[in-house]
């Protein structure tokens, strides 16, 4: 049987409760005075309020909050298993502690109350998938790193951000001619879905995305005229999401687009297909104002203890996204560290 849900700490003038919606401010100003102390990215109220229409938690059961008597939000947990799993279930966090309130007691309280409401998740599934937790750091994030590590995980996979200045030439990569693409103002979201849940089948850790999430991940800050589904005869056969976050460009000092997916299916692989979508939508970003493109490399960990992984970045013909993202105010290199 799983383990109870551990009981907060009694702390003067702090109310322990589920999420609600009217919270969704003071969330995000929680977030914001994280995001100064310890860099990483912000959200806006329409990213917190997806949170209860969302299929990797119910608000009521899978989040925690301590509010103070003024209706400040001080800690903030969240629980979030997706609703379908293959060949192993996940649980995820949005957890922040403001760092005025970091004290051994709640750090430890926010892991275990994580954990414990995560591992409910699992068993309510009733069968014998492997179970495991995910937490994410990024590499200057030393504290926490240790903090993490300390309670029984370890770094499995790194993420490089690349970036891509667009005043330099773009390179000219075309698709195969026999082959058709449409902008996702006209494809159909069940046609990338499935390209993406077909093309990640081998990828490390992936499972595959419900049709609900899928079309919350095409919200409010997706560029659909930057983002493509390719057609082999009328068969999706790869896919490009691309994105940007308004909210981020001051801290970043730039204008900036995300490519928040790509894939092919394993039956396209090396026509060179992901690199044409890559210069289409980088040819779109340059049309709506961008200055720069921003992709993630997922990379196995490397022969040291959680710090940035050595080596260049991402070079030559085969890639035009070719430097690293260096500035602490970006999602940049980040350490994925799991324990099951």
């Amino acid at each position: 049987m799983t383990d109870p849900l551990p009981q907060p700490p009694t702390l003067p003038g702090i109310t322990w409760r589920p999420a609600r919606k009217e919270d969704a401010a003071a969330i995000v100003a929680l977030q914001d005075v994280c995001f100064e102390t310890d860099g990483g990215w912000r959200e806006v109220e329409s990213e917190i309020l997806d949170r209860w229409t969302s299929d990797y938690c119910i608000v009521e059961d899978d989040s925690l909050v301590g509010v103070t008597d003024d209706g400040d939000v001080v800690v903030s947990v969240w629980s979030n298993v997706p609703s379908i799993a293959e060949t192993k279930w996940r649980g995820f966090h949005d957890n922040y502690v403001h760092p005025d309130r970091r004290t051994p007691e709640i750090r430890d309280f926010v892991m275990h109350w994580w954990e414990a409401r995560c591992r409910q998740r699992f068993d309510d599934n009733h069968d014998d998938l492997p179970q495991f937790l995910w937490q994410d750091a990024y590499d200057w994030q030393t504290d926490r790193i240790e903090f993490i590590e300390e309670h029984g995980y370890t770094p499995m996979r790194y993420y490089d951000e690349l970036l891509a200045d667009l005043s330099r030439a773009i390179p000219d990569r075309s698709l195969p001619e026999d082959l058709a693409v449409q902008s996702w103002e006209t494809a159909s979201l069940d046609d990338s879905r499935a390209v993406h849940n077909s093309a990640f089948l081998d990828h490390w850790g992936s499972q595959p995305i419900s049709e609900k999430r899928w079309a919350q991940n095409a919200g409010d800050f997706l560029l659909r005229e930057a983002s493509f589904v390719v057609y082999d005869d009328g068969e999706p056969v790869a896919y490009l999401m691309a994105a940007a976050f308004p909210h981020d460009f001051a801290d970043k000092g730039r204008r900036e687009a995300w490519i928040e997916g790509l894939g092919t299916v394993r039956s396209h692989r090396k026509q060179g297909i992901g690199t044409a979508l890559v210069t289409r939508a980088m040819g779109e970003f340059v049309a709506l104002d961008m200055e720069f493109a921003v992709s993630t490399l997922r990379t196995p960990p490397v022969h040291t203890r959680c710090t940035k992984r050595s080596g260049s970045s991402t070079t030559g013909d085969q890639s035009p996204m070719s430097n690293r993202c260096n500035d602490r105010t970006g999602r940049r290199p980040r350490i994925q560290i799991v324990s099951s």
